[in-house]
């Protein structure tokens, strides 16, 4: 259970090192995994509804961790274009 509270793992000095056009490309490419990870999580949710199946509603549970990794990485590059005042 601790590993869904651990600290950011995104390597600060990796994104210090991109350009101001590879931070924002990473944004967009992280905004798109987010969009897609939400119809994911909306899909399993509707389809245990529709299939009134729990087991489709319990291994809907599995994308928690997923969703958990995406929010740091899109909180440090959040952070990385206010330090260069690009958001």
């Amino acid at each position: 259970m601790t590993s869904f509270f651990s600290a950011c793992f995104v390597d600060q000095h990796s994104l210090d090192q991109l350009a101001d056009h590879e931070v924002l490309a990473k944004q967009a490419s992280i905004q798109r995994i987010g969009y897609f990870m939400a119809l994911l999580l909306v899909l399993s949710v509707g389809m245990a509804f529709v299939l009134s199946s729990y087991l489709v509603a319990a291994s809907s549970w599995a994308l928690i961790p997923a969703f958990a990794d995406y929010s740091k990485k899109r909180k440090a590059i959040r952070l990385q274009l206010q330090k260069r005042h690009l958001s």
